[in-house]
């Protein structure tokens, strides 16, 4: 079975501009798509239930939005016999052992840049410090910079027109949690205004 995989994360390309380009490929090697899937790559695998299925992504990208998250689901994939192929980055990847060697090469890679991000962070930091430059707050004093700053006349708007919670924190970038605490350092906004708790 020749499966189209579409990814649902937001970093990705449109689901539609990814369908297009794996229509494209597919129809330029003659290959038959059998369906699209828009779902995780390890929920996709518990539908399908049986081995040797072709996975076709517009690209490598559908498989993770970090290095470590596309290896992990290319190792997840190989392991239950599937083959994978990204178009973007013309490349298949078949559950063999030249991919195992693909994928200790991916992992040493990821390895390699974590260390060298610390590294230079490290490196970074002490320098500003050796300049006098002070890192982070001092000692027990408080933040004076949260989420919701800015945002105040706007929390205060949407609680009087008796918008609930959820929707407040979701139309000013916030959690629920971090709503809630906005209310419990600011009660004379949560005791006034008519906010619905939903």
């Amino acid at each position: 079975m020749i499966i189209g995989c579409l990814s649902i994360n937001e970093k990705n390309i449109d689901i539609k501009q990814q369908q297009s380009i794996i229509e494209q490929y597919a129809q330029h090697r003659n290959l038959v798509i059998d369906i699209f899937m828009a779902d995780d790559i390890r929920n996709l695998t518990d539908k399908l239930q049986t081995s040797g299925h072709l996975l076709l992504l517009a690209n490598i990208t559908a498989l993770g939005c970090s290095l470590k998250r596309i290896i992990n689901n290319i190792q997840f994939l190989i392991d239950k016999k599937l083959t994978i192929t990204s178009i973007a980055e013309d490349i298949t990847i078949k559950p063999n052992q030249e991919s195992q060697w693909l994928l200790k090469g991916m992992r040493l890679f990821s390895d390699l840049r974590s260390s060298m991000v610390s590294t230079v962070t490290k490196k970074a930091l002490d320098n500003k410090k050796r300049q006098g430059f002070k890192l982070g707050r001092d000692f027990g004093s408080k933040n004076k910079k949260y989420v919701w700053s800015g945002k105040e006349e706007l929390i205060k708007q949407q609680l009087l027109h008796g918008i609930p919670y959820k929707e407040i924190a979701l139309t000013t970038g916030m959690s629920v949690p971090s709503l809630y605490n906005f209310l419990k350092r600011n009660p004379d906004i949560k005791n006034n205004p008519r906010g619905k708790d939903a």
